[in-house]
């Protein structure tokens, strides 16, 4: 690489790094948040969840039943 095309390069590659860090940190940020939120239902809700589980696992098994050879 020449002197000006890394010139160019350089900056560039700065900018996506703290770009990429930023969105790692929302993402993460998030990914907090909701797992939080989602745990705290589950504890106040723990039979509702319970019912909720057991109607997918029915579900699913019926859609697999349901499936041919």
């Amino acid at each position: 690489m020449n002197a000006k095309t890394s010139d160019y390069v350089e900056p560039v590659k700065s900018r996506v790094r703290e770009t990429l860090q930023n969105v790692q940190d929302k993402v993460g940020e998030s990914a907090k948040v909701a797992s939080e939120t989602a745990d705290r239902y589950v504890r106040e809700n723990p039979w509702r969840m319970i019912a909720a589980v057991a109607l997918a696992a029915c579900a699913f098994g019926y859609l697999l039943g349901t499936l041919k050879d």
